[in-house]
């Protein structure tokens, strides 16, 4: 791995994990240090690998992204977290990022 952002991909389906990682490899400056399929999982990746970038989805099994999230905080303040959602778990989380400062509604999204 080659890049100077280390990213942790976190989805529970591995198909998205392995198409978005063919997109990330194809930058240079990004690296994929790891992946996770659960939210426990990434909690311990985070851990330990200690990522400058998780990208979290909010709908896990064992752990949600939300509250995921929250440990990672713990254990890697220093990471930034992007979560993302697939559009027909999205209509289940409204106004879920309200504990994170951001309010954020399926109309201010892309993914109508």
């Amino acid at each position: 791995m080659a890049g100077s952002v280390r990213i942790l991909l976190v989805d529970d389906c591995e198909p998205w994990r392995q198409q978005v990682r063919s997109i990330l490899i194809t930058r240079p400056e990004l690296g994929v240090v790891s992946e996770a399929g659960d939210g426990l999982e990434a909690v311990h990746k985070a851990q330990e690998l200690q990522p400058d970038l998780i990208l979290l989805d909010i709908g896990l099994p064992n752990l949600n992204g939300l509250e995921a999230a929250k440990c990672i905080r713990q254990v890697a303040p220093e990471a930034g977290i992007l979560f993302f959602n697939s559009a027909e778990r999205r209509r289940h989380q409204t106004g879920s990022f309200e504990h994170w400062g951001a309010r954020i509604h399926p109309e201010d999204t892309c993914m109508e």
